[in-house]
């Protein structure tokens, strides 16, 4: 079994939970699971591992988001990456679960279960593995056409989730659930915010030479497996919700949260033929840490209006910390 950040392992009811009802309307021959493994539980995502539901015996993992996600995700197994030299997990495929809803009715997602090794960024083997397979992966879907139904990921992308952050923050001054020291800190990200603001054009320009490609734009350690085999170890990336269409600095970011920090020489191995030098490549790892941070600030302040702050709180404090570092390397401040 795959050693995943596990919720809870279900044993009895199995047959009438949703996941395996989802699965059994799809699946012919379906045969009962002998575990269902809760992976997630989100409001907006849920995910499962049904034990022994699929092909001889295999592991199915089935997925609940809504419908704008799902069809990221499908686009991305069913029509980007087998037209791509990599490794990639096989989705079996994908239903509507309300067809009568309007607006984003749920879907579910039947997907191959990665198996293999939790990735890690203290083992370097795994990093430079990241390192040539994300190279393959931006350099040959870099020949593709734009795929329709993908989002731009561009700056202007990561621009508009900043001053979105900054909109949430600024109307939860009135949350109760806040004290002295969270209003001083969500002064200091606005701060921080208007400083990247100011310096954007710089930062956007810190993308030029890179081509638009596809971009996961969530490549954390729990979002990525290490499988071993006779011809070697090869790298299966999952969660591809937040994809979308850019250049992929976001991809690259280093030793920020639980990003992949991937090789950066590995990754200039496998794209050197069509794109960059190294020195652009490290300043377009640093704009795709600020990318992240942004990304995951957007995140993390979606419950500052609820009662429940601490979480929040001690992820932005983590975050801004992180993104001061990356203005005083880029000169901009203190």
């Amino acid at each position: 079994m795959t050693k995943d950040a596990v919720v809870e392992i279900l044993e009895s009811g199995l047959v009438e939970h949703p996941a395996a009802v989802a699965w059994r309307k799809f699946a012919p021959g379906f045969v009962e699971p002998r575990s269902i493994v809760v992976l997630k539980r989100r409001g907006h995502s849920s995910v499962y591992r049904l034990e022994g539901a699929g092909l001889r015996g295999t592991a199915v993992i089935v997925k609940r988001c809504g419908r704008a996600a799902a069809e990221i995700e499908r686009a991305v197994y069913a029509d980007i990456l087998p037209a791509l030299p990599m490794t990639a997990l096989h989705l079996y495929g994908c239903q509507i679960e309300d067809r009568e809803r309007e607006g984003n009715p749920p879907c579910w997602l039947f997907l191959e279960d990665a198996a293999g090794e939790r990735y890690s960024t203290l083992v370097e083997e795994h990093r430079s593995i990241a390192g040539q397979w994300l190279g393959a992966m931006h350099a040959s879907a870099a020949r593709l056409y734009a795929p329709t139904g993908l989002p731009e990921v561009g700056p202007g992308h990561y621009l508009g989730k900043l001053r979105s952050v900054a909109e949430v923050i600024h109307r939860s001054f009135a949350n109760p659930a806040l004290h002295a020291p969270d209003f001083i800190e969500l002064e200091a990200i606005l701060v921080q915010f208007a400083v990247l603001e100011s310096h954007w054009e710089e930062i956007a320009a810190g993308c030029d030479g890179m081509p638009r490609t596809l971009v996961h734009g969530d490549l954390a350690t729990k979002n990525a497996r290490v499988r071993s085999s006779r011809a070697g170890a090869s790298l299966v990336v999952m969660d591809w919700e937040t994809a979308g269409w850019g250049a992929p600095a976001i991809d690259l970011a280093q030793s920020v949260g639980s990003a992949l920090s991937p090789d950066l020489a590995a990754y200039l191995s496998a794209v050197a033929a069509w794109w960059p030098d190294a020195l652009s490549l490290i300043k377009m790892a640093e704009v795709g840490k600020i990318f992240r941070l942004i990304a995951a600030a957007n995140w993390a302040v979606e419950s500052l209006a609820s009662p429940w702050v601490e979480r929040c709180m001690r992820n932005l404090r983590i975050y801004r910390a992180a993104m001061a570092d990356s203005i005083r390397e880029a000169g901009w401040g203190n």
